[in-house]
């Protein structure tokens, strides 16, 4: 089985500059962080499936799917990228047989090790969100791993995941507020519980305001955390995300805090309100302030709910994200690929 290395894994709650700290590594040159892959949550409990689909079936599955969970992977660069990975993983048979199929965290590496094999770079990474709740089985597997977890303010991330299942047919069930605010809270619980077990020098947490207020010094952390020398260019990133000016339309290129704010007059008072009440504990730990005071609040059972539900989320990780996703990917898992070829 190929090594992976000392792949970086960007990962956290939704909405809360993943993809930004990802273009900034990707301005390293040592470092090259591929997009969402979902690989984790596909390939769990898949065991069986993956034997059955085999090295050069798992390679067609991936090559299939991969730009079903994540359109980017159509873009031009991404696609040819693509097929070179799934050629590699189809072609490594003799380097490492059926190894990189035994479960999810191996497949996992596998494909890191092709992807950095593909990219001649000395760190692959990976940026899924929702990877936060695979990084106990991840960061054991690959001792060599290192984990940026993203963090935002709650009304901010809410806000800005609601506008984006109001523009799009977004997959699996439909956006609440409480759901929203389950999924948030258990990323910082989930967190926490991460750094504890595994320590500071593999589990970096970072805020996503506080990226965009000093974009030198969060690129200056992840150099340190990552033990990688200091690169200026990872601040002049491109993109067409909310954190990225163009210049083209009067705003300052490269990142900027626009983004920060902008629940405020972009999210009703009712759902900011009833955020803050469900998220309070877990919005005190990262030092983020109160200011709806008493416009709304959730129904009373909802807070015990909550407490419930990110306590187990801490506990039991994995099914709780496969529980939470059980609808998002239809179709898309290694054993629908293998009753199609049975």
């Amino acid at each position: 089985m190929r090594s992976a290395g000392r792949p970086v894994l960007i990962v956290g709650c939704q909405r809360s500059g993943t993809t930004l700290v990802r273009r900034m590594c990707n301005r390293h040159p040592h470092m090259g962080v591929m997009p969402e892959t979902h690989l984790m949550p596909l390939a769990w409990g898949q065991r069986g499936a993956l034997s059955r689909l085999g090295r050069v079936g798992v390679a067609s599955w991936l090559k299939a799917v991969l730009p079903r969970v994540n359109p980017v992977w159509l873009e031009k660069d991404l696609e040819s990228r693509l097929e070179a990975v799934s050629q590699s993983f189809r072609d490594d048979a003799l380097g490492s047989g059926d190894a990189g199929l035994a479960d999810a965290p191996a497949l996992f590496s596998e494909w890191l090790a092709h992807w950095r094999l593909t990219g001649q770079v000395d760190r692959a990474g990976e940026k899924t969100p929702s990877h936060i709740y695979y990084l106990p089985p991840l960061l054991r597997s690959m001792p060599g791993a290192q984990a940026i977890v993203m963090h935002r303010d709650p009304r901010a991330a809410g806000c800005s995941e609601w506008r984006k299942h109001q523009s799009i047919a977004a997959p699996g069930r439909r956006f609440t507020w409480f759901r929203f605010a389950v999924r948030w809270a258990s990323s910082v619980r989930v967190a926490s519980t991460l750094e504890e077990t595994f320590g500071p020098s593999r589990v970096l947490q970072m805020r996503y305001e506080d990226v965009v207020a000093d974009p030198c010094g969060a690129a200056r952390s992840i150099c340190e955390f990552l033990g990688e020398p200091y690169e200026p260019n990872m601040v002049h990133v491109e993109g067409s995300n909310t954190s990225f000016g163009s210049g083209l339309d009067g705003s300052p290129a490269g990142i900027d805090d626009r983004s920060v704010g902008r629940w405020r007059h972009e999210l009703e008072p009712e759902a900011a309100a009833r955020l803050e009440v469900l998220t309070a504990p877990w919005m005190a730990s990262l030092d983020y302030d109160r200011e709806m005071g008493g416009v709304a609040t959730p129904p009373p059972v909802q807070l015990p709910l909550v407490r419930a539900v990110v306590s187990l989320s801490a506990r039991h990780p994995m099914a709780f994200n496969q529980l939470a996703s059980r609808d998002r990917y239809p179709g898309l898992r290694p054993s629908d690929f293998a009753r199609e070829d049975a």
